[in-house]
């Protein structure tokens, strides 16, 4: 490749006139970027396939990775506080399920996730995108002069909720992490015909309702 270069650079040298030695001068410089290009990539090529110790060989070795266990806050994890596990049979899609609690009782959830970059030990960094079943909606009342016997509207309301999340992995070999959901559930007739009632009912001072889109925070580590 030197030699190659060296020839094209003499030809150019030998033809160039007076009027055109800024233009042979940028042709020589991209000449000779292209040729040190070439060189580094032969030689990061040779490091890697030959020059590697045992030692850098396992540093750089893909673990592919297919249980996670977490725990952590938000609609992601029950409402307020749950632990979910997700199972991989392969790196790019999971199903899960999710038990915790919520501000009226237990409340769980099960889906899939389709990891947009592998769950694999080579990515700090990777978001996914979700579909998931359960509960995921609320209705409590905080200050009622009614009598509790005869009506409840504490209640919890199933429905699908799509999302989008981020995985943060620590460390080399990104088993340890955390995780940024943001979801936004899909409530029906039901949830909606609650808080309507509550609304209309003169007895109820305050009531709270889940919130339109939501955000969980998790800790989770792969296996």
């Amino acid at each position: 490749m030197e030699d190659m270069t060296t020839r094209i650079l003499l030809i150019l040298a030998s033809s160039c006139k007076v009027s055109n030695i800024k233009k042979t001068f940028v042709i020589l410089i991209i000449l000779i970027a292209f040729n040190n290009f070439g060189n580094s990539q032969v030689s990061d090529s040779t490091k890697t396939n030959y020059s590697l110790s045992p030692g850098e060989k396992a540093d750089n070795t893909i673990v592919k990775h297919y249980v996670d266990l977490g725990t952590g806050v938000g609609l992601d994890y029950g409402g307020v506080i749950g632990i979910k596990t997700i199972i991989l049979p392969i790196p790019n899609f999971g199903i899960f399920g999710i038990i915790g609690v919520n501000f009226v009782g237990l409340a769980w959830n099960i889906g899939g996730v389709w990891n947009i970059l592998p769950s694999t030990s080579r990515y700090h960094f990777r978001p996914n995108i979700k579909l998931m079943y359960g509960i995921n909606g609320t209705t409590r009342v905080l200050v009622s002069t009614l009598d509790a016997t005869w009506v409840n509207y504490d209640k919890s309301f199933k429905g699908f909720t799509p999302g989008i999340g981020l995985e943060m992995m620590l460390g080399k070999s990104k088993r340890n992490g955390f995780d940024l959901d943001l979801s936004v559930p899909i409530h029906g007739k039901d949830y909606y015909d609650q808080i309507e009632s509550i609304k209309n009912d003169p007895h109820v001072d305050d009531y709270v309702t889940s919130w339109p889109v939501t955000i969980s925070l998790g800790y989770h580590h792969e296996f």
